[in-house]
Order: C-alpha cells, then structure tokens, then sequence
C-alpha cells in the first residue's frame, strides 16, 4: 500500500472482516511543503491512525481515521496498535503507550509510568465506546485477538522482588525473585471489564515476554520467550531453558494452553542452542490442533519433533500440537512440523475460510487456481508483514493453489477449502 505520506508511514495490522473486506490499518499523513497528496489520488488523510479499506480484488474502497488528534504531531497516535473488528463494526485497540500524552477528540490520557497498557473500543463511526487505561510503572502487550464477545490480550509487566500490580479491580502480587512476569486477560467486548487473569510464576530474575495469543471455543493461551526458571501451571513445575542449551543466559520461547475456563492445561518451550535467539511471532487453534510460527537464526529444537539448523539469519518454522483428549494430567499429542516452501507457508490447513500466510512474499499480488488450473481469486497482499490473514471463504469446498511470483521467485502453496 502506498499512501505517499510525509512522516513515515507505518502499517500497523491488516483484517478480513466477515464480509471479505480487508482493513489495513496505517499510521501517518498527507500534508507536504507543496500541496497535499491524496490517498490512492483520491483521499487527503490528516496525520494520525487510519484504516484503508480494499474489496476482496484489492480495489480501494476509501478510508477511516481514529480520533485521535495529530495537528501537531502524528507520534500522537498510537504506533503499532493491534486491532480487531467485531461483527457490528466496532473496533479494539490494543497498545502501549510510553512518554507522549494520547490525544483523542474529547480528552486527554495521560501516561501513569514508563509504559502503560491501554485498551479502547469504537463503533463503526469511530465513536469512542469504552476505555481501559492501566496504572502500573510498567506494563506492555503486543496485541490482543477477538473471539465472540471476548477480547483475549497478553501482557508482560515489570516488578522488582514483591510487588503489587493492578488491572482495573484484579490486584496481582509478583514474584519475590521476578524481574518482569507476564499474564494472559481476558475483557469483555461490550464494556471493556476485566474477566480474567492468569499470571505466570517467576523464579530468579525471570524475564518473560509475550508475543501471540489466540483463542477457540475450547482453548486459549498465549506465547512469548524467557530467560530464566517460570510456569503458568501454579505449581513448582518450572521451564527451565537453561537445561537445553550451552548458555547460562539462554532466552527461549514458550507456550501456555489453558481451557475456556481458565484451567491449565499444558506449557512448553522451544530450546535454544548457543545463546541463540528465536522468536514466535503468532499461535492459532483450529479445532483440537495448535499452531506455532516464528524464526529463529542458529539451531532450535521443537518439543518431541526435531532438531532445526538455520540456514540463514532468519529461517522460518509452523510447529503443529495435537490438543485432543489433552487434560492437566496429560501432554502434548501427536506432533508435526511443517517446513516452509520457498520462505512462505500457509496455516491452518485445511481452512474454513480464513488462511494466514506466514513469511516474506515475493509479490504484492497472490492469485488462486483450482484444480483445473483456472484462475479463480486475485487478492493484493503485502511484501512487507511477516503474518497477514487472507479470505478464501468465498471459494467452493475443494483444492487450491495459491501463487506468488516474483521478479525472480514464485511460491506456489496449495491449501484445502473446508
């Protein structure tokens, strides 16, 4: 997407919403020392946070913004805010706020520390509906998933030894040996209050980071890395990294699955070696299976799968969790790994209708066939996230190609339509 923006033009998600319509949602505006340069050569975007807004074909379809207020400066909207759109149009966002003051239309939300968490709701005319503002010196999410009337959002915050932390009514006492712990909050979608909150247990200087969360009608749970012993299962049962690696001060990833009802359920972390970092970027649910995507740049190995050597800076990996019949009493099932074709694959697979594709494409466009080789579905994508969800709800039940050519590339992915 090209908005031909003076300040730096910052995409922050992209949506499919129920209708097919995909929302992709930017930071930045349109005022230059020699005129204003409008939006696709039609519209003039004011600085701030906004949402293009394209058909199924890629076709622009006009644009949304926030009210927040970027006279002055456009760093006064929220960078990199995750968002979601419920069934009646009414947007989420989720972020973390710093040093600068967020300006809306009507107000002003002043910081509380050095980051505060913030979670707001807007109809359809991007009117405000509620707002959740965390108090705590520090505290960050990387962003929240929608999920019937439920807002799910991963959160770390800093403590020092015993300390209190607060969430709108819910108070949360650390650690005596954390240095920054992380949860997995739940609210709800009508009112913005608080449902529940499962914090991880902390052990030395335990400093965890939260990445992916995700939800389905019998799971939830969240993903990040740590560098030190910890558990969300409450008990003295800890992840430990350092047990799989030559690094005293190794940082690995882990994975949390609770149930609708916020039971524990199972935990589990992807090993490093030599002090090498790695990072899960996403986590799905898709029925009783779970999906992992990330990269790493040395050497991982996956719980009961396999040993992975990089074989760049940046190599990308999906590893699949059989979640069936799984209870506290019991471990991970069945588990898959499936590599990445040419830099880029798609999950889940099959699909109802809505696929993520995972990697770097090689084009701004993707096209569908079918088995006969017809063209069947054009969407435009973008070369630059890493994850972005495409729709393929409108395409028959059957056996599909996904195609992205390149100057020099093409990646050709093939995907089943539930």
């Amino acid at each position: 997407m090209n908005t031909y923006v003076r300040f730096a033009n910052v995409p922050t998600n992209i949506i499919v919403d129920n209708s097919g319509r995909v929302h992709c949602t930017f930071v930045g505006g349109s005022e230059t020392s020699s005129g204003t340069v409008r939006l696709f050569g039609q519209d003039s975007v004011p600085n701030g946070l906004h949402e293009a807004i394209f058909d199924q074909n890629g076709n622009y379809l006009g644009f949304k913004s926030f009210p927040f207020n970027g006279s002055n400066s456009y760093s006064y909207a929220p960078v990199r805010s995750k968002i979601e759109i419920d069934n009646q149009g009414n947007y989420y966002l989720s972020n973390t706020f710093a040093s600068d003051t967020i300006i809306t239309d009507t107000d002003t939300i002043t910081h509380q520390g050095h980051d505060n968490l913030f979670l707001m709701s807007f109809d359809s005319t991007m009117q405000e509906r509620w707002r959740f503002i965390s108090t705590n010196p520090f505290d960050q999410t990387q962003g929240g998933f929608l999920s019937g009337d439920t807002l799910f959002l991963p959160i770390h915050y800093r403590s020092t030894g015993v300390s209190t932390v607060q969430f709108g009514t819910t108070s949360h006492t650390t650690g005596n040996q954390s240095s920054q712990e992380a949860a997995l909050c739940l609210f709800n979608a009508q009112n913005g209050q608080l449902l529940g909150f499962y914090p991880n247990l902390g052990l030395y200087s335990s400093y965890t980071n939260t990445w992916g969360v995700h939800a389905n009608q019998h799971f939830m749970g969240l993903a990040g890395d740590f560098r030190e012993k910890m558990t969300f299962s409450g008990t003295g049962n800890y992840l430990d990294p350092n047990t799989s690696s030559t690094s005293s001060s190794n940082e690995d990833n882990f994975f949390a699955v609770f149930d609708r009802q916020g039971n524990f359920i199972h935990e589990d972390f992807l090993s490093t070696f030599g002090g090498a970092y790695e990072n899960i970027t996403a986590m799905h649910f898709y029925d009783s299976v779970l999906y992992l995507t990330g990269s790493f740049q040395d050497t991982i190995k996956l719980p009961g799968v396999d040993t992975l050597i990089a074989k760049g800076s940046g190599d990308i990996f999906v590893a699949k969790y059989n979640l069936s019949g799984l209870s506290a009493s019991t471990g991970i099932g069945t588990t898959g790994f499936i590599k990445a074709k040419n830099g880029i694959l798609a999950y889940p697979n099959p699909s109802t209708g809505i696929v993520n594709l995972v990697g770097k494409p090689v084009n701004n466009t993707a096209q569908i066939f079918n088995l006969k080789g017809q063209l069947v579905q054009e969407l435009s994508i973008s070369k630059t996230a890493f994850t972005q969800a495409i729709s393929i709800q409108d395409l028959p039940q059957g056996v599909y190609f996904i195609s992205i050519v390149g100057s020099s590339d093409k990646q050709v992915l093939k995907v089943v339509r539930e």
